[in-house]
């Protein structure tokens, strides 16, 4: 993934590295005159985000939590990001670093959440890996990420394409009652 950092004290933009400065298309002489909103919309999907920079008793704020958000570039295109905010002191001024990790498609292909390893040790051993090293979104853990680490250690796993129809979601309560329902006989596809 690629990943860029941007330096906010007094929510003015100050310095970000080269890749940031790609993602955003602006140059470095122009980054001074921007302020944060400039380039991270105030919006619904940057909520999580915008909670934390707005905060203002630093005991409620949540520094280092990965959340999902949108970046906006000098051409008002959005670019999909991870992004993650770290509390920093700077000439005696408070601000914080924005980490921003772009996320990249990588395939036509989606999980959708229906995950198969033969055996159950190659699971838990990447399971274990992705823990160890916090790999986390939205500071929670997903199966997804294991494979890639399943991967680097040699593993090879294929894909099977269902219809969008045979898709069943169980990701929250709603979604797993629907398919209950739906294995009863009781519910609508």
């Amino acid at each position: 993934m690629t990943e860029g950092t941007l330096l906010v004290i007094d929510n003015r933009c100050r310095y970000a590295n080269s890749t940031f400065i790609n993602m955003i298309g602006y140059s470095e002489s122009q980054l001074p005159f921007l302020d944060l909103e400039d380039i991270l919309p105030i919006s619904h999907e940057n909520q999580g985000i915008w909670e934390n920079v707005t905060q203002t008793d630093a005991k409620k704020i949540t520094f280092g939590k990965a959340v999902d958000g949108f970046l906006q570039n000098k051409e008002g295109q959005l670019v999909d990001c991870i992004l993650m905010l770290n509390p920093i002191q700077y000439a005696d001024q408070n601000g914080f670093i924005l980490e921003i990790r772009e996320k990249l498609v990588i395939s036509d292909h989606a999980t959708v959440g229906i995950y198969y390893f033969s055996k159950g040790r190659d699971f838990v051993g990447s399971a274990i890996d992705m823990i160890v090293r916090g790999d986390r979104v939205n500071n929670e853990f997903y199966v997804a990420p294991a494979y890639n680490y399943a991967i680097s250690c040699g593993k090879r796993f294929s894909i099977h394409d269902i219809r969008k129809e045979q898709m069943h979601g169980t990701g929250t309560p709603d979604d797993l009652n629907a398919y209950l329902a739906y294995l009863s006989g009781k519910g609508k596809r």
